[in-house]
């Protein structure tokens, strides 16, 4: 039995005429043996062209031949594997059927072990409909005590069946999961669906409590959405009988530090614009012997330097900004540097508002 690769074959590369089953590894030449790996295991590319056009006629060739080959995980049972080489001709997906040691067989496959090679752009396709292709698979239903196991419900994302196996842990319902997403090991994009499955018997009172804990989280959730929208419009929290008073205060502080930040992020952005716009002028000056060149150009270089500063301490950083930006606009405006002065006039005005939120001048619970 070969042993095959997890590397995709690359049809792309048109120089490869001979692609190894057991690395991926393509060669130009015809061989009877990998030099990489030393199996022997090797298919020519004529082949896998022609049985992906035979296992999907409606696909153009030109895209056959530049396709991108994946292995399908080998982890599906004889009763899944079937069933999804079943959806995948009903939607026309090409695929390269392998048996165990390495020979092309049919589209429909045979009975005995295969190995499946899919084109990598049909991968969102299979994400889609594999719940539906295996979903009904009846061999789930074969475990210790579950013979009679009806589907209860499914999840669509991980956090979701973490949740509802915790509650019927708690509530002391036995069941199992099938997980999709594992057999097929697809790792992008949102995973496959996981199908709960109780006994017969426990399915009505799984149903109550999933049912009477999603009432609960839809109750917390309006709840919650009822007290940001007050917050937020800077009125007062009507306060239950029973239930804790509701932190105005770190709505208050939630609110400078947000309004803080994006001022630090706007004076910044002038701090940069300045510094730029300092060498980019100061430095054709100084070319030119210019003597008001090197107060630009230094003046660029100490206002990068007091960006890195304000991140450790801004209203410092801020601070020392203000009067050196105020000392360059000036020199600029009698350079003849219009622009640089406005620009130094309107980094100014944005300095001085970041330096009064960090002194706490725009607290609103002052």
């Amino acid at each position: 039995m070969a042993l095959f690769t997890d590397e995709p074959l690359i049809l792309a590369d048109v120089q490869a005429k001979v692609f190894c089953l057991g690395c991926g590894g393509r060669y130009i030449a015809s061989v009877t043996r990998c030099s990489t790996c030393a199996q022997s295991v090797l298919i020519r590319r004529e082949e896998i062209v022609r049985a992906l056009a035979a296992s999907a006629p409606s696909r153009p060739h030109a895209q056959l031949d530049r396709a991108t080959l994946v292995r399908l995980p080998s982890s599906f049972t004889r009763i899944e594997l079937p069933r999804l080489l079943a959806g995948m001709a009903a939607e026309g997906l090409p695929r390269l059927l392998l048996d165990a040691d390495g020979a092309v067989q049919g589209p429909q496959g045979a009975e005995s072990p295969m190995v499946v090679f899919i084109d990598e752009e049909d991968l969102p396709v299979i994400h889609d409909r594999a719940a539906e292709w295996l979903g009904e698979v009846e061999d789930a239903h074969a475990r210790p005590g579950f013979a009679d196991a009806v589907e209860l419900v499914s999840a669509d994302n991980e956090i979701e069946a973490q949740l509802i196996a915790a509650t019927l842990e708690q509530a002391g319902i036995p069941h199992f999961t099938k997980r999709l997403a594992a057999q097929l090991g697809i790792t992008f994009g949102d995973p496959l669906r996981t199908l709960f499955f109780v006994r017969s018997f426990d399915q009505e009172r799984a149903s109550a409590v999933l049912d009477a804990v999603e009432t609960q989280e839809q109750a917390g959730a309006r709840e919650f959405a009822a007290r940001t929208e007050v917050s937020a419009a800077g009125g007062q929290v009507p306060v239950v009988e029973g239930a804790p008073a509701p932190a105005v205060q770190e709505d208050r502080e939630g609110w400078r530090e947000l309004r803080l930040e994006r001022r630090r992020r706007v004076a910044r952005g002038f701090m940069v614009l300045y510094a730029l716009s300092c060498v980019l002028l100061g430095a054709p000056l100084v070319a030119g012997r210019e003597p008001g060149g090197w107060l630009l150009l230094l003046g660029g270089v100490i206002t990068g330097l007091l960006i890195l500063w304000s991140v450790r301490r801004p209203k410092d950083a801020f601070a020392s900004a203000i009067a050196l930006m105020a000392v360059t606009s000036g020199g600029g405006f009698w350079l003849g540097q219009p622009f640089l002065f406005a620009l130094g006039i309107a980094g100014v005005l944005a300095l001085w508002f970041a330096y009064r939120a960090e002194r706490g001048g725009d607290d609103p619970a002052a």
